[in-house]
């Protein structure tokens, strides 16, 4: 890297040479990939990120478990990477594997980097024992455990839902008592607003969790949780108010571009928002308060660096989380930040696990944007 890159990336300034300069300090370098084995496909976004990644000089090492992934056959069809490691990914010892498949491979990484929700924990442990750029690795298994997570928010003083965790349909009256009625019951390690379901009396509750169960004997997405163990029920008070995604770039600590999407209201009994918009079409002292609160929750759990999905809803009393997601957004999350400010956060989100300092050139609001989403009364 020439010395003029050099000074650049120290004064880490918003701006177009220096965010040239972070994108020329990819070259040469290697990522190791890590994929999920319980993922089925790959959407055309992630293929293009890939795509980018290689073509900023970025070697991918891409980690399977085996020949028979679903991910394996797509990313190998498409020559999305350079190199296949193998590894038992439902090993207890995950990341020992995988640091072992890798030294045996011969291959010296210089990131550790995974888009995949249920991949985070893993990302923190091999990122950590390797020496890579890396978020403590109990920082993600607090953001994977929605029930960690919680009492993490509650030790640093913020307010959070009344919840309990069940592993049993016998202990719900005792976490029933203390939460009360409407209630969430929920996968306490889950993703896509999977297993959601409410419940207004004990009988409901009772319901939900059997069928929640069931789900984590069908649905490997839920049942393949690396570092977390068993996945148990969350059971937490029913938020009422309008939700809200908060995007986060960290870099050091310090919150350097934040921006909030409006989501829109569900159809019951599902709790996938029907669209968004961004900008928010909120008051600004409320979206500030949104957006402290976020980046609070964010540090409460012990990250410094990264890219944050933040969910919340805002009710009568002030913001209460729903999750924190150590990774990028999903749905038009990519699209919204591109197109309205320019900042790619998912190439921000990898350059940064090459501990390459991070703090992309913001363009002001060129527009607004939205998009519809159709729920589906049942599945097939």
């Amino acid at each position: 890297m020439s010395s003029s890159n050099e000074e650049l990336l120290r004064a880490n300034a918003p701006d177009a040479a220096t965010q040239a300069a972070r994108l020329a300090a990819l070259n040469g370098k290697t990522c190791l990939w890590i994929t999920a084995p319980v993922i089925p496909m790959m959407s055309c976004i992630m293929t293009d990120r890939i795509r980018w990644a290689t073509a900023q000089g970025v070697e991918i090492c891409a980690v399977f478990s085996s020949e028979e992934d679903k991910l394996y056959a797509i990313m190998n069809d498409k020559q999305l990477f350079s190199r296949a490691i193998f590894a038992d990914l439902n090993a207890d010892d995950v990341a020992d594997r995988i640091i072992a498949a890798v030294k045996e491979a011969g291959v010296e990484p210089h990131s550790v980097f995974s888009p995949y929700e249920q991949c985070q924990t893993i990302v923190g442990d091999v990122g950590t024992k390797l020496g890579l750029m890396a978020n403590p690795a109990k920082a993600y298994s607090l953001a994977r455990s929605k029930d960690r997570t919680r009492v993490a928010c509650r030790e640093a003083g913020l307010p959070t839902p009344r919840s309990g965790v069940c592993s049993t349909v016998d202990g719900l009256e005792e976490v029933l008592a203390a939460v009360g009625y409407p209630s969430i019951l929920k996968p306490a390690s889950g993703a896509g607003s999977a297993g959601v379901y409410r419940a207004s009396s004990i009988e409901e509750a009772k319901r939900a969790f059997k069928i929640i169960e069931e789900d984590f004997r069908k649905n490997s997405g839920l049942s393949w949780n690396p570092g977390l163990g068993t996945n148990k029920v969350l059971v937490e008070e029913l938020l009422v108010g309008p939700e809200f995604d908060v995007d986060i770039l960290m870099w050091e600590g310090e919150a350097i571009y934040v921006r909030t999407v409006d989501n829109w209201e569900c159809i019951p009994p599902y709790f996938l928002e029907t669209g968004s918009n961004q900008p928010s079409v909120f008051p600004k002292d409320t979206v500030a308060d949104l957006e402290k609160y976020s980046i609070d929750c964010v540090r409460a759990l012990g990250f410094t660096f990264g890219c944050f999905h933040v969910e919340s809803i805002i009710t009568a009393e002030g913001p209460r989380l729903i999750e924190v997601n150590a990774r990028q957004g999903g749905g038009s999350m990519q699209e919204f930040n591109m197109g309205i400010h320019d900042v790619d956060i998912f190439a921000n989100f990898f350059i940064g696990t090459f501990g390459i300092p991070i703090n992309p050139p913001v363009t002001p609001s060129k527009c607004a944007m939205a998009d519809y989403s159709i729920t589906c009364s049942r599945t097939g």
